[in-house]
């Protein structure tokens, strides 16, 4: 999936970046599978690059991947399962 997502660099630059999700469901054994997502945020422009290292911005997309992968697939599980 692809989408127009704001971002804001150290909460003073308002900034629309492309927001790619790549989600696969991996097997694992015959009752198991494992959920991967992976967030791949492009920049307009070398100097927003710049700022978004700075700012740690790869650090920040991480935790949050972190946070929400977990929920996303237990709602789907939810969804297919109850």
């Amino acid at each position: 999936m692809v989408s127009q997502s704001d971002l804001w660099l150290m909460k003073l630059i308002h900034v629309v970046v492309k927001v790619t999700w790549e989600i696969r469901l991996i097997s694992i054994s015959k009752d198991e599978c494992k959920f991967q997502n992976t967030v791949l945020v492009e920049h307009p422009n070398f100097i927003m690059k710049i700022m978004s290292a700075l700012a740690l911005g790869g650090y920040f997309v991480r935790k949050h991947n972190e946070e929400e992968t977990p929920l996303f697939a237990e709602n789907l599980y939810k969804r297919t399962f109850s």
